[in-house]
């Protein structure tokens, strides 16, 4: 692909000593090789250099490469609710469970029954009127201990 004067290239700014945009100024090898270019930001110009973001490679040898380590998926906090859920599914349904109250208290490890969000555990107690509850719709902190 010949290379265009005067076209937006990407460049890392010996001056600026970080990756910006540049332009062409001068090709080389009868347009098969960029040669000169001048920074956007600061106006030096300078022999084209690869971008240092992309590790000295263009981005599609970088996506290709062998040695790049796989992408994990992350998990939404949905799917993270329902496995933690299906752990400790189980045990809720056989505790004894305790109607929630604003006005009551609660330990770590405790079942509680919410009106709306239906029986949950105590996962830690965040402060002397704050508790994190699992639900099977994720974790909520719920106020107690209210006077």
């Amino acid at each position: 692909m010949p290379v265009i004067v005067g076209a937006d290239i990407s460049s890392f700014c010996p001056k600026c000593k970080r990756d910006s945009e540049h332009i062409v100024i001068d090709s080389a090898e009868k347009g098969k090789r960029i040669g000169r270019v001048r920074c956007s930001s600061c106006g030096e110009e300078h022999p084209f250099r690869k971008p240092k973001s992309t590790g000295g490679r263009t981005p599609k040898k970088a996506a290709k490469s062998a040695g790049s380590p796989r992408q994990r998926r992350v998990k939404t906090p949905e799917e993270t609710a329902t496995d933690e859920w299906a752990e400790v599914h189980a045990m809720v349904e056989a505790a004894q469970k305790v109607p929630y109250a604003m006005n009551g208290a609660y330990d770590r490890g405790q079942v509680i029954d919410h009106l709306t969000l239906g029986p949950g555990v105590v996962l830690a107690v965040l402060g002397p009127q704050k508790v994190e509850v699992l639900f099977k719709v994720g974790r909520r902190r719920l106020v107690c201990a209210r006077a």
